[in-house]
């Protein structure tokens, strides 16, 4: 891949989702491990090894062992430090794990916990934005697979998000009825973009995710943005977020991903999981795009496309109040 496709103008599109040349290219950087990867945690004598993953047809796996491996990997390095061992079974993983999310053709493994376990693992083990000594194409490929699944053709249907088991922006609860969800894999997505895209790039791809015309994605969006507003706007790290219902933000083992403990620079207030070159550019899009005329209109012709919804009033409710703190939180006009 050249630079200038790396750096190429970067967008969200229903129906585009991964790219098999970019998950392809990911595939062909690490092959299978000579030995199998051991857990990080145990207290017999002997280390628990994940042998049955040691096959290149990642149909062999057994769920339960890649989701402990994919938990070991993330919880690892941030008490016993940076393993090769560790490292290289993330590359191995990443672009196979990834087929297993659900395609209509391979069985689903459990494709949210999934999805967020994978972006996880990667928040973990490239927290430099620049991927050093990685080829060129690497980050744009991370962006061109896994941050593009919940866009596969599959999950949509002329513009809307299709009824589907991996990603639903409105989902439906027994405690609140209907409800919108910022989380997991929509979560995940946003800030795989907001950590590892060029910081100009960052603008065009928010004309896309704000111009896509399903009210209930763009609710979602909303809600993501308010749940997200520590990240974002007060430079936190994913332990920082809230787990509660009102405006869901978190994915599957966000809670594993630590600050450095030796920062790089002296000045201790840049370290931020986002750092400060993209939360700007990002802050600045924003506010640039959406304000609270264009959040009303949204709320308009999100309850014109749910009046035949009975139990919508929560997630009516939830709507307004997150416009509200967004409108607050990230300084729109």
């Amino acid at each position: 891949m050249s630079e200038n496709l790396a750096t190429s103008p970067y967008f969200w599109v229903p129906g585009i989702g991964p790219s098999a040349q970019a998950l392809q290219r990911l595939r062909a950087l690490v092959r299978l491990p000579r030995r199998a990867m051991g857990e990080a945690w145990f207290m017999s004598e002997e280390r628990r090894l994940f042998s049955g993953l040691m096959d290149e047809d990642p149909l062999r796996w057994r769920q339960d062992e890649l989701d402990s491996a994919l938990f070991e990997l993330s919880s690892g390095p941030g008490s016993f430090g940076a393993r090769r061992e560790w490292l290289v079974w993330f590359g191995f993983l990443l672009p196979r794990a990834q087929t297993l999310i659900g395609d209509g053709k391979a069985p689903c493994f459990s494709g949210r916990w999934l999805h967020g376990a994978l972006a996880t693992a990667t928040f973990v083990h490239c927290p430099d934005p620049g991927f050093p000594n990685l080829p060129l194409h690497v980050r744009r490929d991370l962006l061109d697979t896994l941050a593009r699944t919940l866009f596969a053709a599959q999950h949509w249907n002329h513009g809307r998000v299709a009824p589907n088991p991996f990603f639903q922006p409105l989902g439906n609860s027994p405690h609140h009825g209907f409800y919108f969800d910022g989380g997991d894999a929509l979560a995940a997505s946003c800030l795989l973009v907001l950590k590892y895209l060029d910081a100009e790039l960052i603008d065009g791809w928010l004309v896309s995710a704000l111009g896509i015309s399903d009210p209930n994605w763009r609710a979602a969006f909303v809600v993501w943005l308010a749940g997200s507003a520590p990240l974002i706007v007060d430079a936190a790290y994913p332990g920082r977020l809230s787990h509660s219902d009102q405006y869901p933000a978190t994915w599957q083992h966000d809670h594993l991903i630590h600050a450095p403990t030796s920062p790089s620079t002296s000045d201790s207030a840049e370290i931020s999981f986002i750092d400060p070159q993209r939360r700007h550019a990002f802050l600045s899009a924003l506010r640039r795009q959406l304000d609270r005329s264009r959040l009303r209109r949204w709320q308009q012709e999100l309850t014109a496309s749910s009046d035949l919804l009975h139990g919508f009033d929560y997630a009516r409710r939830q709507y307004e109040t997150a416009a509200e703190l967004v409108i607050e939180r990230y300084g729109l006009s």
